[in-house]
């Protein structure tokens, strides 16, 4: 899997502790290089090495703060299309009202019509961070069989008491 040169750094650990091998991808002020994912992608599918998917945080990036441009983001959504590649959207922040006066850009799972595209959002930031309670938006089919995964279908959730106090509020 690929992730930007810095990113969230629980994240990272996480896809460590699930034994993914991490790569990087060169950034700038606005965010993961396009023609650097591509670089990187076609480099490992030469050495026959499958990438599992790319790990972004676009809106209000964690650490950095920054916000990726509507035109990088589709921009790296036409990488992730040439090579059949699933982007896993860290959106945790987006809901939060950080960039005052303006409206952040569209996500990328929006941008790509929620197709090879995982948004990753959460309770957390706009309710209380005590809650550790979030939901993910992507196209039927993957959602489906995400919903099917073992861990799922033994409760619906990690958290069973919180996640009902949520469902309840809303």
């Amino acid at each position: 899997m690929w992730t930007e040169e810095l990113c969230y750094d629980l994240g990272r650990r996480i896809f460590r502790d699930c034994r993914l091998r991490l790569g990087t991808v060169t950034t700038d002020a606005a965010g993961m290089l396009p023609d650097a994912l591509d670089h990187a992608l076609t480099r490992a599918a030469d050495a026959d090495a499958r990438t599992a998917f790319v790990y972004l945080t676009p809106t209000h990036h964690n650490p950095t703060g920054r916000t990726m441009p509507t035109a990088r983001r589709r921009s790296l959504l036409e990488v992730a299309a040439r090579h059949e590649l699933l982007i896993v959207e860290d959106d945790a922040y987006a809901e939060l009202p950080l960039t005052e006066g303006r409206t952040p850009p569209p996500s990328l799972a929006a941008l790509a019509g929620y197709r090879r595209v995982i948004r990753l959002c959460s309770f957390s930031k706009t309710l209380g961070p005590g809650l550790r309670v979030g939901w993910l938006l992507t196209d039927r089919a993957l959602a489906v069989r995400l919903a099917s995964h073992g861990l799922f279908v033994s409760g619906g959730s990690l958290n069973h008491t919180t996640s009902l106090a949520v469902s309840t509020l809303l």
